[in-house]
């Protein structure tokens, strides 16, 4: 990797990361984990920012965004993830999706002031409406930004498309308006 990846900054790092995803979860995908996007370094220890579905056995799948700073500011026990309720673990869950095998949905996320202590904050955007927040959180990594890797669909199977990366965190207005291009990012 180069040194700057996603404009990573030691101090007040911001960024978005926009993309269409297709595909039936819950018909499409196998359980446990699958992440159409991980941006992180090593072992992510030190820091992981994720887009993921989730589900134990075949029962129904959830989406998730998470941006998980150094485990020790967050997890100091370093429970297992799952075994954690899911209002200590900093990330957002949504259990109703439009995602689909005949449509395309837009993904957003936002990440701002990450490495700022608490005042760091991550916005999820299904379809340009945002769907909820990490915030609250001491939102601190510990990445060497030459490091700093971003992996596209671990274990997912379905379309992904027009993935963009912003150097900064998009307002709701900017996310509406990426949604609404109709001929996506150029």
């Amino acid at each position: 990797t180069a040194p700057g990846r996603l404009d990573y900054r030691e101090q007040d790092w911001s960024g978005s990361v926009a993309l269409w995803l297709q595909g039936s979860p819950d018909a499409d995908l196998p359980p446990g984990y699958c992440d159409p996007v991980q941006i992180l370094q090593g072992d992510g220890s030190q820091g992981f920012i994720f887009l993921e579905w989730w589900s134990e056995g075949r029962g129904p799948k959830v989406f998730r965004y998470g941006v998980r700073p150094i485990r020790e500011r967050w997890n100091p026990e370093d429970t297992p993830w799952e075994k954690l309720p899911v209002a200590r673990r900093p990330m957002v869950q949504v259990t109703e999706t439009p995602f689909a095998r005949d449509r395309w949905t837009h993904v957003v996320f936002t990440f701002d002031r990450l490495n700022a202590g608490r005042a760091g904050r991550g916005v999820l955007y299904l379809d340009g409406e945002a769907r909820g927040e990490v915030a609250g959180w001491d939102l601190t990594f510990g990445w060497d930004g030459r490091e700093l890797k971003v992996y596209l669909g671990a274990g997912y199977a379905g379309g992904l498309d027009d993935l963009a990366a912003f150097r900064r965190a998009l307002t709701p207005a900017e996310v509406r308006a990426l949604h609404a291009l109709p001929g996506g990012v150029a």
